[in-house]
């Protein structure tokens, strides 16, 4: 088929988009930046010294940009850190490497340090989130005011807001409207360019997060085949549509070959599946894809005293709503729209999201499976059939067991076919999948808008004024919706070099025990290693933390046990940090009884609310880096 130039390009029968139209695309860029930049501030105005949420992933991932600096500065390998639970060091295909987004970060970095280059890779995807439905939402309704609409309020998804503390591969949505865009056009003009597109964008999906790899995967096939059913014929008869697949998944395997090892690797380990229990604590309830966020500025404190749902909401996890105007739009897509095979597609894709976000099994809001009771006669007929022992073969026995307890039965759904994939069954939060969902519902909304606008003109006349007004009550409804989506800004956690910081970038070398033992103050000690290039006695805690991880944890809750003491000497540990602001008085007490009971330890003082001991009693610490 020959290629239609891209000025000649007609969308949904429409005529051509002009070709100067560069302030639409610029708008798409800079509206969600600016909005994002009030969203989080005051980051934008300490962009090196802050980041948005409390300390946790977001330090995980300023770590992660950090240490790919390290690795191309000075030839370190990028999956392994030898200096966290040193001497061991610290597999990191325990956690994601997110290249797609640790990568354009790494220049920034280099030039304003890693906090910055967090910040403003966080940034930018609400941009490029934005910019990515607007050019996907265009080539399906030629119309630029529903596109930038969809496309500025696709950047402030309640899921995306949810995920801005931390969750840095969950920010990074761009890449999945834009596989869909790249679809869109290969289906259209069948061009070799855009086939390798799509395989850029599945890559770069892969390369962002693992779990938005498991997305694609599993909504590309149905939105292609729903959306253009007989390219699949015509990859079985045309050497030049197998050319294209061909050319498609080299791409993605070529961009995938320099992560996928280490982690495929790691997937032989026994410890990376999750048990179906754990999933089903992950998953959504149906009735969550309706539920108010109770971080909204207006109504957030109203629905967390009056939804039983929100009241207990995970903020993080379980924020999965596409909001009442954008289902109010979607439903005049489905409704309205004449471009059913889209609509098909897109309904599709979102069963995709909605049954993968819901887990294994039907549950409630508190992530308890739902039963249904049946007779005692039934339960027994079901227990001599074996029927129980098998769903506690596929389900765990915790869930086989609630069964037996509640006298009920589980309701499976679609995902318990799939949960035990390799790669997949190493997925925890499966509510995740709901982003698909959000997109689906916004490319839905946008076919709504436009059948309506196509009808109100037809009725009205295309005069310029009319058009003008049918514009601004697009935007007036996109305005609206990111009103809707809008939360209570997050804490901004200040991330910056402490004197006992800059102290220890100039003491021999050693490893550094920071104290207490809690989530926080462990993620804090990561960020300071960062700051003072000292490695650390415990480390970063990732998905999958390893086994060293908790048993050091226990060792150092034995302290000042003799044989607690001589394991910090076999670590090499040189300096033990008591971060006191942290504490509370009975915290406090404990462990600075714990350090002066043990002789091999001096005691530096306290500077900032930081104490510090010196383990000078040790043998073979502190030799030269």
């Amino acid at each position: 088929m020959a290629a239609i130039p891209a000025s000649q390009m007609t969308y949904a029968g429409r005529a051509p988009i002009p070709r100067r139209e560069w302030m639409w695309h610029v708008a798409a860029l800079l509206i969600p930046l600016a909005l994002a930049c009030i969203q989080t501030y005051p980051v934008v105005a300490e962009i090196t010294t802050r980041a948005p949420g409390w300390p946790g992933d977001n330090i995980a991932y300023i770590w992660l940009i950090h240490w790919l600096k390290q690795a191309v500065t000075t030839g370190a390998s990028l999956f392994f850190d030898p200096y966290f639970y040193y001497p061991l060091g610290y597999d990191l295909s325990a956690i994601e490497s997110t290249l797609a987004n640790t990568a354009p970060a790494l220049p920034v970095a280099l030039l304003a340090g890693p906090v910055a280059a967090y910040n403003i890779v966080l940034l930018a995807s609400f941009a490029l989130t934005s910019y990515g439905a607007f050019l996907w939402v265009r080539a399906l309704t030629g119309n630029n005011v529903v596109a930038l609409t969809c496309g500025v309020a696709s950047a402030f998804f309640p899921f995306r807001l949810a995920h801005l503390p931390g969750h840095l591969p969950q920010m990074a949505t761009q890449w999945i409207p834009l596989c869909f865009y790249a679809v869109e056009r290969y289906t259209r003009a069948r061009q070799t360019r855009w086939a390798a597109g799509v395989g850029v964008m599945v890559g770069l999906n892969a390369l962002s997060s693992w779990y938005t790899l498991v997305f694609v995967a599993l909504a590309l096939p149905v939105y292609v085949l729903l959306r253009a059913p007989r390219l699949l014929s015509q990859i079985v008869r045309t050497s030049a549509a197998r050319r294209d697949l061909a050319i498609a998944v080299v791409v993605i395997a070529a961009l995938l070959a320099p992560a996928a090892g280490p982690y495929l690797r790691a997937q032989g380990s026994d410890d990376r599946a999750r048990s179906a229990a754990e999933i089903v604590r992950g998953s959504i309830s149906p009735l969550e894809f309706v539920t108010l966020s109770v971080r909204h500025p207006l109504w957030g404190e109203w629905a967390a005293a009056h939804l039983p749902i929100a009241e207990k909401q995970n903020i993080v996890e379980r924020v999965v709503m596409p909001g009442y105007p954008m289902l109010a739009a979607a439903g005049a897509g489905v409704l309205l729209s004449r471009r059913r095979r889209v609509v098909r597609a897109l309904c599709g894709v979102a069963c995709v999201g909605i049954f993968g976000a819901m887990g294994p099994v039907l549950v409630d809001h508190t992530g308890r499976p739902v039963q249904i009771a049946v007779p005692a006669s039934t339960m027994n007929w079901l227990e001599q059939a074996g029927v129980l022992d098998a769903a506690g073969q596929w389900f765990g026995p915790e869930v086989a067991a609630g069964m037996r307890a509640g006298q009920g039965v589980i309701v499976p759904l679609p995902y318990a076919l799939i949960h035990r994939l390799p790669v997949i069954a190493s997925m925890r939060a499966v509510g995740r999948f709901a982003i698909l969902m959000n997109f689906a519902v916004c490319g839905l909304a946008a076919l709504g808008a436009d059948a309506l606008i196509r009808q109100l003109s037809a009725r009205t006349g295309e005069s310029r004024r009319m058009r003008q007004w049918l514009a601004v009550l697009v935007l007036c409804a996109g305005g609206l919706v990111v009103f809707e989506y809008w939360q209570k800004p997050y804490q901004a956690v200040r991330l910056t070099a402490r004197a006992v910081d800059v102290w220890l970038a100039g003491q021999p070398f050693g490893a550094v025990l920071e104290l207490p033992l809690d989530p926080f103050t462990q993620r804090l000690s990561v960020y300071a290693r960062i700051e003072h290039g000292q490695p650390l006695a415990l480390g970063l805690r990732g998905s999958f933390p390893p086994p060293v991880d908790g048993e050091r944890q226990a060792i150092v809750e034995r302290l000042p046990a003799p044989e607690a003491a001589q394991a910090l000497c076999a670590w090499e540990a040189r300096y033990v940090v008591l971060n006191t602001r942290r504490m509370i008085e009975e915290e406090r007490t404990r462990w600075t009884e714990a350090m002066e009971a043990m002789p091999v330890a001096q005691d530096l003082g306290e500077v900032q609310g930081v104490r510090v001991y010196v383990l000078d009693g040790c043998q073979g610490v502190g030799t030269s880096r």
